[in-house]
């Protein structure tokens, strides 16, 4: 089994046990290098959705916040200018020392836990790029981002495509009807990338 096989796989378990996993188990992981995969050629058609997004809804005057940022591939490509400040949250503080190389002046990592991050600032546009499976309860923690959201703010949640995840998938339309949806393909399976606005 190829070494992106086997992180794919154990993906896939953690996702479908619904197994919750330590800042320390994270942190392993990182070093471990069972998340590089994520710097892939392959994996760029979904970050990539996601960037176009943040173009097309954020403005130079906007607040960026990505919860679950892990080592920052996200913005690897990305149009700094776009936004103000961009915040990026992850659990694993080793994961935040690698995006943290990134050293532009409007962005900034933080170690934290998604379950329990707080901000006083509020943010124009929130970003929940594969980390919603990872939480206790998704729904709870989206209803409580909600409150950092400014009126007219955007959520985009990008989605890994597998049978336990349409019932988060129908409940996020239900509660925040998407606005655009985009799915990405490649040979692991199919992403969506939905986009929300509050």
């Amino acid at each position: 089994m190829t070494r992106f096989g086997w992180v794919f796989r154990k993906i896939l378990w953690y996702l479908n046990n619904n197994n919750l996993k330590s800042q320390r188990a994270w942190n392993e992981q990182y070093l471990n290098g069972d998340w590089d995969c994520l710097a892939s050629e392959l994996e760029e058609c979904r970050f990539a959705a996601v960037r176009n997004s943040i173009d097309k809804h954020c403005n130079q005057k906007s607040k960026v916040l990505d919860v679950g940022c892990g080592a920052g591939l996200l913005l690897k490509n990305a149009k700094h200018s776009i936004f103000d400040q961009y915040i990026g949250i992850d659990i694993s503080n080793v994961a935040i020392e690698r995006a943290r190389t990134n050293k532009k002046s409007n962005i900034k990592y933080i170690c934290a836990d998604m379950e329990n991050y707080y901000s006083a600032t509020k943010f124009d546009m929130i970003i929940f790029n594969e980390s919603l499976y990872y939480s206790k309860n998704p729904h709870k923690l989206i209803n409580r981002y909600v409150e950092f959201l400014n009126k007219g703010g955007y959520l985009i949640f990008s989605i890994f495509e597998a049978k336990n995840h349409l019932n988060l998938i129908r409940g996020l339309q239900k509660d925040f009807p998407a606005i655009e949806t985009t799915r990405s393909n490649n040979k692991r399976g199919s992403w969506y990338c939905h986009v929300h606005k509050i």
